[in-house]
C-alpha cells in the first residue's frame, strides 16, 4: 500500500511539475507543402526556434482535402484549411534556446510536438483550366521534452501566420475545380495568442499525445 501511494504520489508530480517555455515563440519563417499525400514541414522562428519533419498527412487528420468537397469542388465553394499533426505522425528534430531536442515524436522518445493549422479558402468562379487562390491562415503549436530525472515536463508554446496559396486545376470538361497543391508560407506578422487557445494546448492536446504515444509503443 505505501508502494503505492508513493508512486501515486509521483504521478502526480509529474502531472503538476510541467513548465512552459517561458513567453510563446513566434514562428516567422518556414513552409507547408502539401500535395494530397504528404509534404515537408519546415518552421522557424524566435529564440533561435527551428524544426523540420517529413510530415505523413495520412496520419494526421486534414480537413482541407476531405471537409469541402471530397474531391472536385465547385466554384464559390469555401474549403477549410484545417490541418493537425501529433506524435509519431510528426518526426524531427527541434532547436529553442541553443539546446537541440532530437528524435521528436519517435516511439522511444522523450520528446514529442503537435501542430495545428486554420482557416479557409473560397473557390474562385469558373474560368481558365488552372487558378491558384491565396489566403490567410492561423497556426498554433507546442513542442514538449520529459525530463525524467528531474520528474518535470518543459513545454513551448508556438503560434504564428502566414499566407496559404492554392493550385486548382479544371476537372476535365466540367467547372470544377481539382485540388493540385497547397503551401502553407509563414510570414513575419505580429499575431496575438488568445490565452485559451493557448490553454487548450497546453493541457488537453498535451494529455492526449502522451496517451497516443503510449498506445503507438
Amino acid at each position: 500500500m505505501r508502494a503505492l501511494s508513493m508512486l501515486s504520489a509521483l504521478a502526480l508530480t509529474l502531472a503538476c511539475a510541467a513548465s512552459a517555455g517561458a513567453e510563446p515563440i513566434r514562428i516567422t519563417a518556414g513552409s507547408l507543402d502539401f500535395d494530397g499525400s504528404s509534404g515537408p514541414l519546415t518552421i522557424a522562428g524566435e529564440r533561435g526556434f527551428r524544426f523540420a519533419s517529413d510530415v505523413d498527412a495520412t496520419g494526421g487528420a486534414v480537413d482541407f482535402a476531405f471537409g469541402g468537397c471530397g474531391g472536385p469542388c465547385g466554384p464559390g465553394t469555401t474549403l477549410s484549411l484545417g490541418a493537425f499533426w501529433s506524435g509519431n505522425d510528426l518526426l524531427g528534430t527541434a532547436t529553442v534556446d541553443g539546446r537541440t531536442f532530437q528524435d521528436v515524436g519517435g516511439l522511444s522518445s522523450d520528446n514529442f510536438a503537435q501542430v495545428r493549422f486554420s482557416g479557409a479558402m473560397t473557390l474562385p468562379p469558373a474560368g481558365g483550366q488552372s487558378v491558384r487562390v491565396r489566403s490567410p491562415f492561423g497556426f498554433e503549436g507546442s513542442l514538449m521534452a520529459l525530463h525524467p530525472s528531474e520528474g518535470t515536463t518543459e513545454e513551448f508554446d508556438l503560434f504564428g501566420r502566414g499566407t496559404a496559396v492554392g493550385t486548382f486545376s479544371r476537372t476535365g470538361t466540367e467547372n470544377d475545380w481539382n485540388l493540385d497543391r497547397l503551401v502553407f508560407q509563414f510570414d513575419a506578422g505580429d499575431p496575438t495568442p488568445e490565452p485559451a487557445t493557448l490553454l487548450l494546448v497546453a493541457t488537453g492536446v498535451g494529455a492526449a499525445l502522451v496517451g497516443r504515444r503510449r498506445s503507438k509503443r
